[in-house]
């Protein structure tokens, strides 16, 4: 079976196969327009009960990356007491001006920042010489962020090449302060352990402690041609590149920006990595994010020039109690109302279906008889049911020949479920390049 199947129809899409999916509006005074496009986002996921209540424990070991297979890390900071982080961060799109987006949503205070930077990563926590800038918030140096919100910064003019490491620094005021935070991050960033202000120092001295989440930082945005677009990868740890080398950037929406990088002959696009890992397509988990169709307006359909998405999403759900016929009923009803919200903010998306989980440690995906007719079931909707604009056949492209119910070795992480960086690139290889809609412009 071909790794990409497409469904759609003229009305729906102005191409579709392997030639481009953008139709010429030139005479769109928008599109000679510079205007804001995501370059990056790690969704927030709410601290843990642990953490919030201001008992959660700094682990840095220097083995701190080295037990992946213990999951979710609950030792990971997530309380912060009057000190620096170092974030280190690679955008899928280049330029010479950016925002950050800051946010607060899921705790019941303030967050209140200071200090807050945005240089040239050099190596480790060491910036480029000269290449840390100043953020401001309405021409402040400080800003606080309420409960519930997200804030903006003013533009910082500092120039930067798609998949340049960046990094963001600044100060959390106050003590036994949680804060929203990305667990996996498959990066490496950096804390200040001593208390301070530290954003501004361009040497890795004051930030020894090492982390491997994201913290307070929502996205990037950067001003680009009116031309540019901006691809959502929606999705849970699969997507969230779990088991990825560290600091290769391997997850599978990083193998597709570089593919639309290398094909020039492509409309301009970014790609947006929305993965949560744990996260449930139909509902809540409270350390894994709200539920895709619950986050899917904050985490797709605000960022910044988004014009396509793609939705791999799922396997949480039959990987939770109860495995019968309603789990394939309530995935299916979940992708329902992500199209609808989807279609309604003019959206093209693209869906994308459920990868092989027989064998996976620690879930119930992983079990041999109804979670694998369920990953079916669900698998023969997304392909024949005509909802998404068009499909891309992930399991085909990763399954073992001789045993479709499991990943290839080739591409397996090592636990049956998610994959290592080849199976992650091998999800990219299978996108068709021309069938995002892109900005309409070319």
């Amino acid at each position: 079976m071909s790794a990409w199947l497409c469904l759609c129809s003229c009305a729906a899409l102005t191409a579709c196969g392997s030639g481009s999916a953008v139709s010429s509006a030139t005479a769109n005074p928008s599109c000679q327009a510079q205007h804001w496009v995501g370059a990056w986002t790690a969704p927030p996921q709410a601290t843990t009960l642990l953490s919030a209540s201001g008992l959660a424990v700094q682990e840095f070991e220097a083995d701190l990356l080295a037990n992946q297979d213990i999951f979710p890390n609950l030792a990971l900071a997530q309380v912060f007491n009057d000190q620096s982080l170092r974030l280190i961060v690679a955008p899928h799109l280049g330029g010479s001006s950016l925002r950050l987006h800051l946010g607060n949503r899921f705790q019941k205070n303030s967050v209140t920042l200071d200090g807050v930077y945005v240089g040239l990563t050099q190596s480790g926590a060491t910036l480029v010489p000269g290449s840390n800038h100043p953020v401001t918030f309405g021409g402040q140096p400080q800003v606080s962020i309420a409960p519930g919100a997200e804030t903006v910064s003013d533009p910082v003019t500092i120039t930067t090449q798609p998949f340049q490491n960046l990094s963001i620094s600044f100060h959390i005021q106050g003590l036994l302060v949680p804060v929203d935070y990305h667990l996996t991050a498959q990066q490496v960033s950096y804390l200040a352990p001593l208390p301070g202000s530290y954003g501004a120092s361009e040497d890795a001295s004051l930030f020894i402690n090492t982390i491997s989440s994201w913290y307070v930082l929502n996205a990037i945005d950067v001003m680009a041609p009116g031309a540019t677009g901006a691809v959502v990868a929606f999705g849970d740890s699969l997507t969230d590149g779990y088991l990825s080398s560290y600091n290769q950037n391997g997850r599978w929406p990083d193998y597709l920006s570089r593919r639309l990088l290398a094909a020039s002959a492509q409309p301009a696009l970014s790609v947006m990595d929305a993965g949560i890992s744990g996260n449930f397509v139909a509902s809540n988990a409270y350390i894994y994010g709200p539920s895709g169709v619950s986050r899917f307006a904050d985490d797709a359909l605000s960022k910044a020039g988004v014009t396509d998405v793609i939705l791999f999403e799922g396997i949480n759900d039959i990987g939770g109690a109860p495995n019968d016929a309603s789990t394939a009923d309530a995935i299916i009803a979940a992708d329902r109302q992500i199209i609808l919200q989807a279609h309604a903010a003019g959206l093209r998306i693209i869906g994308a279906t459920l990868t092989p989980a027989e064998g996976a440690k620690d879930s119930q995906a992983g079990g041999s008889g109804e979670p694998q007719v369920l990953r079916q079931t669900v698998n023969t909707w997304i392909r024949t049911g005509g909802a998404f604009d068009a499909v891309v056949d992930f399991d085909a492209a990763v399954r073992a020949p001789a045993n479709p119910d499991h990943i290839a070795p080739q591409y397996d992480g090592g636990d049956n479920l998610h994959f290592n960086d080849a199976g992650y690139q091998a999800l990219a290889n299978a996108i068709d390049l021309g069938a995002f809609k892109g900005s309409g412009c070319q």
